[in-house]
């Protein structure tokens, strides 16, 4: 499990996109459950990826709250 931070590029000022990934936190809402708060306590969403078996790289899957991460783990 990955945990990352993203950003829209207007929501954070940029004029442009930065090397790397992001993800909005204004925007970020769990797959799971549909919550727009990461969860009591914890200011980080989660983020799972899946393994592309004939390259190696990973995709992005899914964003999940703190509560739905630890069930999920």
């Amino acid at each position: 499990m990955y945990i990352l931070y993203r950003y829209h590029i207007y929501c954070v000022g940029l004029r442009r996109v930065p090397e790397g990934r992001w993800h909005c936190q204004e925007c970020a809402m769990c797959n799971s459950c549909g919550v727009s708060d990461p969860g009591p306590g914890d200011s980080k969403w989660f983020y799972e990826f899946k393994k592309i078996e004939k390259t190696g790289a990973k995709v992005y899957c899914r964003t999940l709250c703190a509560p739905c991460s630890r069930m999920y783990q």
